[in-house]
């Protein structure tokens, strides 16, 4: 039998984890549905899992992704897919606060911005950027200079892989590694994905900036969430 292949949630393509394998299927909850369907373990295909979140929490399967997914140190070719990427979730997210769409020549001066220790990684699959993840300085004051903010972004074509965990874990490493004390994530009410994303990786809600961004004619909440590395 080979590797499972399906279509789960909406049009991306997912597998569905149930006790321990992967079930093939139609529909992502067609595990509750009493159809019979062949299982066959997950680690046999070389996916990881992780638990529902987001509109889907309570549901009785897991999301698996595909492990060959790869992270690495972005570069200035890297640029337009950034760029791309960012200017999506501008125009139809309240995951930024940006409102007017970036340039490429933008993009490319906040990477080239971006020194060692305040790195910005990618994820790549089928040789495609699909999402980045960057640590930046939480405050030009030195005092803060063993703090760092957190951001990803992951195209739509490709959420709900565990693209944005892979990212986010990566960065936590690289913070680790370059010895920071504590990381810092912003993120907007409704972003509930987002926050069970940070809150599985460690970060937890400290407060809450009541309405200070306007976009799409709302005012917003602005989470903040932390992490303590040591």
């Amino acid at each position: 039998m080979g590797a499972p292949t399906g279509r789960f949630i909406g049009d991306q393509e997912m597998f569905v984890f149930k006790n321990n394998q992967v079930h093939i299927a139609q529909e992502f909850v067609s595990a509750a549905n009493g159809r019979k369907s062949d299982f066959t373990p997950c680690q046999k295909y070389g996916f990881d899992c992780i638990p529902p979140f987001g509109k889907y929490a309570g549901n009785p399967v897991s999301i698996c992704f595909d492990k060959s997914t790869t992270i690495r140190r972005a570069e200035l070719a890297d640029a337009p897919a950034i760029a791309d990427i960012y200017n999506e979730a501008i125009l139809t997210t309240t995951a930024t606060f940006d409102t007017e769409p970036k340039s490429v020549d933008e993009r490319a001066q906040w990477l080239q911005s971006h020194d060692e220790r305040h790195p910005v990684l990618v994820a790549v699959l089928d040789g495609r950027v699909v999402g980045w993840v960057s640590l930046t300085r939480w405050s030009e004051r030195r005092a803060y200079d063993d703090t760092a903010e957190t951001s990803f972004y992951v195209h739509s074509t490709h959420r709900g892989r565990g693209i944005g965990r892979k990212l986010k874990e990566a960065i936590v490493e690289e913070a680790r590694r370059l010895g920071y004390h504590t990381l810092i994530a912003r993120v907007s009410e409704g972003s509930q994905e987002s926050i069970h994303l940070n809150e599985s990786a460690g970060f937890v809600r400290v407060g809450t900036l009541k309405e200070v961004g306007r976009k799409f004619d709302r005012l917003l909440d602005v989470h903040i969430m932390q992490k303590m590395l040591d």
